[in-house]
């Protein structure tokens, strides 16, 4: 192959499957949290002064949009290493799950990414969004897929204990979701 670059991208994704497949397991996860924020800090570090001096000029554009994106790509994953890492030294608690922690790290990427889809449209006056079109099907394509899961997880209850616990959009949604979801022995 020409490109080495492609060429360390496939072999990258072979190493992960076989790995994954060979080795499954808790420290597969900790392990790439681990690989997961060594990279993330590694790039934050790079991006930091020119982050503070974009922030600090307040100008918008394509390149400071872009680059304000990036560090907020290397801060979710950084904060979604630390997370996994803890969450796995503290023996994977249920109840750390589906919180506003657990998630930070993805939203605080999403936003990144955001940042990086509306920054070759923006002007050094303005941010201009994508066209019209390609928002309404990127909210319908979201729509779609948190309606699909939200039937998918909520038709499965699950039993704990002495409790029948419904999984469905109010258990993904509240910190403690024992006392809004649970129900006593019997379903309803």
């Amino acid at each position: 192959m020409k490109n080495r670059i492609i060429a360390g991208m496939l072999l990258s994704l072979a190493l992960y499957w076989g790995t994954g497949l060979l080795a499954a397991g808790p420290w597969f996860g900790a392990m790439l949290a681990a690989v997961l924020f060594v990279s993330s800090t590694v790039l934050m570090i790079q991006l930091t002064p020119d982050f503070i001096a974009v922030a600090k000029e307040g100008k918008i554009g394509d390149d400071r949009l872009s680059l304000m994106g990036l560090y907020l790509i290397a801060f979710g994953g950084c904060y979604s290493g630390v997370f996994t890492m803890t969450w796995a030294s503290f023996g994977n608690p249920s109840e750390w799950l589906n919180t506003p922690f657990s998630g930070f790290g993805r939203a605080t990427i999403t936003a990144g990414f955001w940042l990086l889809i509306v920054s070759p449209n923006s002007t050094p006056d303005r941010v201009r969004l994508p066209k019209w079109w390609v928002l309404v099907l990127a909210i319908i394509a979201m729509v779609a897929m948190a309606f699909a899961l939200g039937i998918r997880v909520g038709d499965k209850p699950v039993r704990e204990g002495n409790f029948l616990v419904r999984k469905g959009p109010v258990l993904l949604m509240t910190p403690k979701p024992m006392a809004l979801a649970a129900v006593a022995t019997h379903p309803p």
